[in-house]
């Protein structure tokens, strides 16, 4: 009997090319076969949902992520148009969609949906977007107060270099003999 991934038929080739015994050739088939599971077993070990409709769109398969991530149990049966609507009005996820055709020969079989949660991704680009935008609006804040802060350090030195000339004026002022209205009027 031949199995989906032809192990029978190649492990036995390689025991009787090597000599070993048929018991040889059997454990080193199961081995192998306890690695490699098979398609189904396989689908429901993604971590994404996996949706195949034949051509009429029907559901023929999905696996339990698929049905945990729409929150509807039971997938079979259901037109994919369902499926897809589900995923983009979900309530409370973030859905990304991938579909692809599945071809016999060139010819449309049905197509494969490919649902992937992706909420945290979409939580995480919103939380950097207002990151970007605050970080944005924090190089406009240094702009205007370095802006602000030149013309203010401009009028601080002069009047630094003014302090002293503007002390000698005044002793200057206090040495010279005039009246009291005088001085006030200095």
């Amino acid at each position: 009997m031949l199995d989906p991934f032809g192990w029978m038929v190649a492990t036995g080739a390689v025991a009787g090319l090597a000599g070993a015994s048929g018991t040889l050739a059997w454990q080193a088939l199961r081995r192998r076969r306890a690695l490699e599971p098979s398609s189904p077993e396989l689908l429901e070990q993604l971590g994404v949902g996996v949706v195949v409709c034949d051509d009429s769109g029907a559901v023929v398969h999905s696996n339990r992520f698929a049905e945990a991530l729409l929150s509807l149990p039971n997938l079979v049966g259901r037109r994919l148009e369902e499926i897809e609507r589900r995923a983009v009005h979900h309530p409370s996820r973030s859905i990304g969609i991938e579909q692809s055709a599945l071809r016999h020969h060139g010819e449309a079989r049905g197509t494969i949906t490919l649902l992937e949660d992706q909420t945290e991704r979409a939580a995480t680009w919103r939380r950097q977007e207002i990151a970007s935008r605050f970080e944005a609006l924090g190089f406009l804040v240094a702009g205007v107060a370095h802006e602000l802060n030149n013309p203010l350090a401009y009028v601080r030195s002069n009047l630094g270099m003014l302090r002293p000339l503007l002390d000698e004026l005044c002793a200057r002022a206090d040495a010279l003999p005039l009246g009291e209205e005088s001085r006030e009027t200095l």
